[in-house]
């Protein structure tokens, strides 16, 4: 065999292994956006958990501090937990669609944990909104009452008689009580320090202007009262009492309504939370798990098309210096 033939033979070789060394990169591409696709999935899913717990102290936010703005925030949070649910079924440019059956069965699971409690969150907001509607209206109504009593108080004054002097101190304990009444009730509604001490003291203070001030009216010998006379003390004292009733109903519904929220808030935080995150880290781990796997594959693949490389490199080598230099 001549040279000439040889050496064309050699640079057919050499060329043969360049093109396989470029066709390895194609591969090797590929792989590497195939995991990263992968990882991206992972990433995805362990957010979920992160979204959860956001929606959660926004929400706390809306209602126990009142900015009305975090509304539409915890909404748009609320939508954007379902689409990302979504999106992983079906992907999209930046995370690769599910498509392994164990993790559409972990994904699936998410899913039904997320229903109730997206339901329990819209409940939670119902309530807490209606309790900031009832605690906005009951504030309005503090400086109204306060003026009410006054003029009950200028009315029991107007008598000019000192066998009403009880009265007219009882009256104006009327209006201390009024405010208090607006001050708990702030707490109640606001704050979840001292709860039931909280409620205890509201009930009492409601008790005890009810009871004075039927004394007010009609008399009372437990209190050292004398029944109310003339029109216009009556008529201040009717219009004091309207709005009391008034007052009175609104306390009663914005206590109700902290509760329920209250309630809702213990539901999120020791059944729904608690199984959602329980969801989507088994699905992470699961998504993790395959990505693992398909990393470990990839990476066997591009090591065997490297070795393989390497081994036709130095074959060639070893037949160029044994057949065509060393001759």
């Amino acid at each position: 065999m001549n040279l000439h033939s040889i050496k064309s033979r050699f640079l057919g070789s050499y060329f043969f292994i360049i093109l396989l060394l470029v066709l390895q990169l194609p591969l090797m591409y590929f792989l590497v956006v195939g995991m990263s696709k992968k990882y991206s999935q992972v990433e995805e899913a362990a957010t979920l958990k992160k979204r959860a717990i956001e929606i959660s102290y926004i929400l706390n936010r809306h209602i126990m501090n009142g900015e009305e703005e975090l509304e539409q925030v915890f909404l748009k949070l609320k939508a954007e937990y379902s689409k990302a649910i979504e999106d992983m079924k079906t992907g999209t440019k930046d995370v690769e669609a599910i498509t392994d059956p164990v993790a559409l069965v972990k994904l699936e699971e998410l899913g039904k944990k997320w229903e109730p409690m997206k339901a329990a969150f819209q409940d939670a907001m119902d309530h807490g909104d209606k309790l900031n509607i009832v605690t906005l209206e009951m504030e309005k109504t503090t400086y109204p009452m306060v003026e009410s009593l006054n003029a009950v108080v200028a009315s029991f004054v107007a008598l000019n008689d000192k066998s009403y002097s009880n009265n007219i101190d009882q009256a104006g304990l009327e209006r201390m009580r009024s405010v208090r009444m607006a001050y708990l009730y702030e707490r109640y509604a606001r704050s979840n320090v001292e709860i039931n001490e909280v409620s205890a003291d509201i009930t009492k203070t409601m008790a005890d202007f009810e009871r004075t001030f039927d004394g007010l009216k009609n008399g009372s010998d437990a209190l050292n009262l004398r029944p109310a006379v003339g029109e216009v003390l009556n008529y201040k004292l009717r219009t004091a009492e309207e709005l009391w009733l008034k007052r009175k109903a609104l306390i009663q519904e914005g206590m109700k309504k902290r509760d329920q929220f209250r309630d809702k808030i213990t539901e999120l935080s020791n059944i729904h939370t608690p199984q959602l995150l329980a969801a989507a880290d088994e699905l992470t781990r699961v998504i993790g798990s395959r990505a693992q796997s398909s990393a470990y594959f990839g990476l066997i693949l591009m090591a065997i098309a490297v070795g393989v490389s390497i081994l036709l490199a130095l074959f060639f080598i070893w037949m160029t210096n044994h057949h065509v230099i060393l001759p």
